[in-house]
């Protein structure tokens, strides 16, 4: 799933350096937290198209890894370790 969403993420997107987000290429907000070489890194949170928490945690490389929670529907589903997205 957040593979999907990375692929895209690079695809579509346009990086406003300065501010640490990331957005769609609609203009909503993809990402909002640290950035390193243009992708995340460090702590971060990923919304969807509706403005909706995704994920908010650790990333590496452009990934969701370490500490992490998911939220379907606005709902937190899952809170623990994430491996790679």
């Amino acid at each position: 799933m957040f593979k999907k969403i990375f692929v895209l993420l690079i695809l579509f997107i346009s990086i406003n350096i300065f501010s640490n987000e990331i957005y769609y290429n609609t203009g909503e907000l993809m990402y909002s937290g640290e950035i390193k070489y243009g992708i995340p890194n460090g702590e971060g949170k990923i919304y969807n198209k509706k403005g909706q928490l995704v994920y908010e945690g650790e990333f590496k490389n452009g990934y969701p890894e370490g500490r992490g929670k998911i939220y379907i529907n606005g709902i937190l589903r899952y809170e623990g370790e994430i491996k790679k997205g």
